[in-house]
């Protein structure tokens, strides 16, 4: 090695597990790009189980014609993500985490890099890693428990027992524990994350709190452009599925769909009555859908042009004149995220940004003549500028590491938050050339879920979704440290 750090992963959303075996081989596992495996002579990451088919829009009524088969391993229809991977002794074989759509438990699975051989050890669990003392070692619902496990057969030999009760879990299956190779255990100590500080909350420009808009767990907040009313994702606790609300002035809350499915990403049309989001029921589930909010309940429709086979296809944005729909959509030829948009009256197609890079994440300045956008053409995640309605020279905006822009409402400031969680603003000038001016750092965010998470008014103020820590353990929290834990799963889990 010369010492020079080669970026593996280009991808405009973080990993949430990566394990290396002896031969230089690395297994990734993230919510939204299933596994992925990256060899020493490769170039690229290879996919070893595709993306499900359910996410961004989590349905669990696929089709057999809808089932997708990778060149390793095949989707389960409930199948929500495939997280948290980890090699077994043998190099060729890997354990992971299959999240689950309605509210089922996670299960662990194993899958055989090289004949592409998948099954489920056990039906409910989460974050499985292998001991020397012949165990798995796995969360279920808080606890840490342990079962008796044979490598070699890759076969399951006695009971699960409970090792350790309360150890920190979060809602992606993610246990914070580690094993180390000499029988020594490392955990954080809790239950599940405190959700009782979610919220959705106005600040000002400087991080302020100035007041709650609602509580419980939210996302994809968006706001109207009359500025009346603002919708949201609304997350079912202790499950994947989700539903779009919307919130008048007063703060009272409607309910827009009703599907038994999770639906998410909601962008307002320009008229304010309208509401675009990723998600559906029956053949149409991987298509973006309209509803009209006026108080009624109303089926939505899928939105025409858009091509189902690139999913899943995420509305982001419509443009100030309310003729296209963009959204960001997954290229399957060439395995990455590019921007399109759909011509609504129409149903007339085209991709704005289609490059061999990844571009996510389409805002629209208010005067319609310029698009913010992220991109991993550096290699790692970037704001950049563009002309719209054609694209043109891109401006990189953001010096390093950042995502998630937004306009001010006179198109002469771009919010955006970087690799340390603080949320900037940068003037963009405009002329012959495009240029960045000022750069402003406002707040630090790192208490706040980002992504689609949060919305710019005009008048200045942030609505931004408050979470409680899901990544971290909690301020005071200790690490424990327990030695001989291997000799202690031999006594509370022996093998038949």
């Amino acid at each position: 090695m010369d010492g020079s750090v080669n970026p593996v992963t280009r991808q405009p959303h973080s990993g949430h597990r990566a394990a290396w075996n002896a031969r230089g081989e690395l297994i990734l596992g993230n919510q939204r790009d299933g596994l992925q495996i990256f060899r020493p002579e490769a170039e690229a990451l290879e996919f070893v189980i595709e993306p499900a088919a359910a996410i961004g829009s989590f349905f669990d009524d696929l089709d057999a014609d809808d089932r997708q088969r990778s060149r390793l391993g095949e989707i389960s229809g409930d199948a929500q993500a495939y997280l948290h991977p980890e090699w077994l002794p043998d190099g060729r074989t890997v354990l992971y985490t299959v999240l689950k759509i309605r509210g089922q438990d996670p299960e662990i699975a194993l899958l055989d890099i090289e004949t592409g051989e998948t099954r489920t050890l056990l039906e409910s669990g989460t974050g499985a890693r292998y001991s020397p003392s012949r165990h798995l070692v796995y969360g279920h619902r808080g606890d840490l428990r342990a079962v008796p496990f044979d490598a070699s057969r890759r076969e399951i030999t006695g009971e699960s027992r409970i090792v350790v009760p309360g150890v920190r879990m979060n809602a992606l299956g993610q246990v914070f524990f580690s094993l180390a190779a000499d029988g020594t255990l490392a955990y954080v100590p809790g239950e599940a994350v405190d959700t009782s500080q979610d919220a959705l909350v106005w600040l000002d420009e400087q991080g302020r709190e100035l007041s709650i808009l609602a509580e419980g767990f939210y996302e994809d907040v968006n706001i109207s452009p009359d500025g009346r009313r603002v919708a949201a994702t609304m997350m079912a606790e202790g499950s994947g599925e989700a539903s779009i609300v919307v919130f008048d002035e007063a703060g009272n809350r409607a309910r827009v769909t009703y599907q038994e499915a999770s639906v998410r990403n909601p962008v307002w049309h320009v008229d304010s009555r309208d509401l675009f989001f990723a998600g559906g029921m029956g053949p149409s589930r991987s298509l973006p859908h309209r509803i009209t909010v006026d108080g009624a309940i109303r089926a939505a429709a899928p939105v025409t042009g858009v091509v189902a086979e690139n999913f899943p296809a995420l509305p982001e944005a419509v443009s100030p004149d309310g003729r296209e729909l963009i959204y960001t959509e997954f290229n399957r030829g060439r395995r990455d995220y590019d921007v399109a948009a759909v011509d609504l009256e129409r149903g007339e197609r085209r991709v704005l940004l289609g490059s061999a890079f990844n571009e996510t994440l389409p805002r629209v300045s208010p005067d319609g003549r310029l698009l913010a956008y992220v991109s991993d053409r550096e290699g790692e995640r970037r704001v950049y500028v563009t002309t719209y309605p054609e694209p043109g020279a891109h401006l990189l905006v953001s010096p390093g590491l950042a995502s998630y822009p937004q306009w001010s409402a006179d198109g002469e400031r771009l919010y955006y938050h970087s690799e340390g969680a603080d949320a900037f603003a940068a003037r963009i000038e405009r002329g012959p050339e495009l240029r960045v001016g000022a750069r402003e750092k406002l707040f630090n965010s790192a208490r706040f879920s980002l992504g689609n998470g949060w919305e710019v008014t005009p008048d200045g103020r942030f609505l931004m979704a408050r979470v409680a820590s899901d990544e971290e353990a909690p301020a005071g929290a200790r690490i424990h440290v327990v030695l001989g834990f291997d000799d202690e799963l031999r006594q509370k889990a022996p093998a038949r």
